[in-house]
Formats: structure tokens, sequence, C-alpha cells
């Protein structure tokens, strides 16, 4: 069973890519008995949301628009920063 930083882990990176069959069921299981996870993964879910409806209402602002490039660079370094964890 996971502990809480492992699923802490796994809820910021199921915001980055899909999450396998085993690590969405673990995380399933500890989130239900864990409170202060599913408080935290509430929160996420909020930020990770307002995130994207600020990025939607600026796409029109070519000014706040990254790069492709920049994109999948900050893609690579929370992926890394994931592993290392």
């Amino acid at each position: 069973m996971l502990n809480c930083k492992q699923v802490t882990q796994l809820i910021s990176k199921s915001f980055i890519q899909r999450l396998s069959i085993r690590e969405r069921l673990s995380l399933w299981i500890h989130v239900g008995m864990c409170g202060t996870c599913r408080s935290f993964r509430r929160l996420q879910n909020k930020l990770h949301n307002t995130i994207r409806g600020k990025i939607t209402e600026s796409e029109t602002d070519s000014e706040n628009q990254l790069s492709e490039t920049v994109r999948e660079r900050m893609k690579a370094v929370v992926r890394s920063q994931l592993k290392d964890d």
C-alpha cells in the first residue's frame, strides 16, 4: 500500500501523464481511506482547472502562449523530478 508522500506524487503525476492501472487502483484505494490525501487531490484538481481556465482564456493573446519547445522542456523537467522522488 502506498504512503501519503507516494500518493501526492501520483496525484501530481496524473496531471502530466496517464497513470498505469496499478497506479490508479493504488491511488483510488489510498484516497478512499485517507481524508488528507482526498483533500489534497481536490485542491490539486481545483488548481489544475483554474490554471487550465486561465490558459484557455489567454490563448487568443499570442504574447501569453508558450512555444511547443518550452512546453516540452517543462514537461521533461517535471517528469524527471517525479522520477527522482
